[in-house]
């Protein structure tokens, strides 16, 4: 049984690693090779192999489908969600907040494509008035309807920094951003953790 599951990971792995993703096809005519004129014990373990190629294929298909087309980048996006996660402030460069946004609904635009994206991480940088509004008050769990510019993920060419792409998609954000206005729609009462983190906060 370990070694199934040794060779299930494996295969899922070995997607991670290939620098495009495999046809399906193409599994199933590796799987044939290596069951081919095999013992019991080695087919059991190319079929988990492949299992698990499979498997890793066709969730990072699944990702793809649900990156933004590269022509919606650099457009005004309308969307409505709530906010998953505590907002982070980060000082620098004059302040600005990050936080993961769940998108509900896109506000459909007949110019451009609706995005497939469900999971957005968004900024906010509180000094950048917003069509003449006041700071916005973020918190988590409030429902927003926001006008959004957004970008596939994507890390520095230099070498040896942080992977700040693969960061993004492996703690499943489809997209980055920023907030170009916003109108709150719900609030939200802050609950134990965020009540805490924001007495901290002030």
């Amino acid at each position: 049984m370990a070694s199934r599951m040794i060779a299930l990971a494996f295969g899922i792995a070995c997607i991670a690693w290939m620098p495009v993703l495999p046809p399906v096809l193409g599994l199933a005519l590796l799987c044939a090779v290596l069951c081919f004129g095999r013992q019991h014990k080695v087919i059991a373990l190319a079929l988990c192999l492949t299992l698990g190629m499979a498997y890793g294929a066709g969730y990072g298909q699944y990702r793809l489908e649900r990156l933004p087309a590269p022509e919606l980048e650099g457009k005004d996006l309308r969307v409505r969600g709530r906010i998953a996660s505590l907002p982070e402030y980060s000082p620098a460069d004059g302040g600005r907040y990050r936080f993961d946004f769940s998108v509900d609904a896109w506000i459909p635009n007949s110019q451009l494509t609706t995005p497939q994206s469900r999971n957005l991480r968004l900024s906010y940088r509180p000094h950048n008035h917003l069509s003449g509004q006041s700071p916005l008050t973020l918190k988590a769990g409030q429902q927003w309807e926001l006008t959004v510019r957004i970008k596939r993920p994507r890390s520095y060419a230099n070498p040896g920094t942080f992977d700040y792409a693969a960061w993004l998609v492996g703690r499943g954000s489809d997209a980055s951003g920023y907030i170009r206005h916003a109108r709150l729609i719900r609030d939200s009462t802050p609950g134990l953790r965020a009540g805490i983190v924001l007495n901290l906060r002030q």
